[in-house]
């Protein structure tokens, strides 16, 4: 069943039925709402509202108080995240092995320093290639048209995934450094 309508510049138009009954129930919640709405708040109660519930001073401590929330938790969250990375990525043995060698050189024991610097490249490579990989498929999976997720999950992977990926070009411009450090030392 169709229904002709006629607007005032004399076009015509053609709804189907359910198209009428949509419009007509999207009206008749229009119209209720504008109804009680007007019958329960009054122009007088709307700024007794306003004066007795709605104190700025209040409302500024509660929006500060929940922006800080937010920070807090975004902090938290990215604490964690970088946790993450430096347990699965070894950085603290990478660290261990070159804070043993800084100590075996400052002591003048330069061969035991050399080897523990030779540890920490060995396992910095061993990092590099990981972060890499990682950071890689973080792209890969941003990228995925098939993967089921949101336009902000999908910029969230390619962001950690681009930045692993450049972390692991850094790390490998500093194993380069310890590379020729090493070789000069021996």
């Amino acid at each position: 069943m169709t229904i002709n309508v006629s607007f005032n510049n004399n076009k015509r138009s053609t709804l189907t039925r359910d198209s009428r009954i949509i419009v007509v129930i999207i009206s008749i919640i229009f119209i209720i709402c504008a109804a009680s709405g007007t019958m329960v708040i009054g122009q007088e109660t709307m700024s007794q509202m306003q004066a007795t519930e709605f104190d700025p001073a209040e409302v500024s401590v509660q929006i500060t108080q929940a922006k800080d929330q937010i920070e807090n938790q975004l902090n938290n969250q990215g604490n964690i995240v970088r946790n993450e990375i430096i347990e699965q990525f070894s950085f603290n043995d990478v660290q261990a092995q070159l804070s043993q060698g800084y100590q075996y050189f400052i002591a003048g024991n330069v061969s035991a320093g050399v080897t523990q610097v030779e540890m920490a490249n060995e396992i910095l490579e061993d990092t590099n290639i990981a972060m890499l990989q990682s950071g890689q498929e973080l792209i890969s999976l941003s990228e995925n048209k098939s993967l089921t997720v949101s336009n902000s999950t999908r910029e969230i992977l390619k962001t950690v995934g681009n930045g692993l990926t450049d972390m692991g070009v850094e790390i490998s411009k500093e194993q380069s450094k310890l590379s020729s450090n090493i070789q000069g030392e021996r």
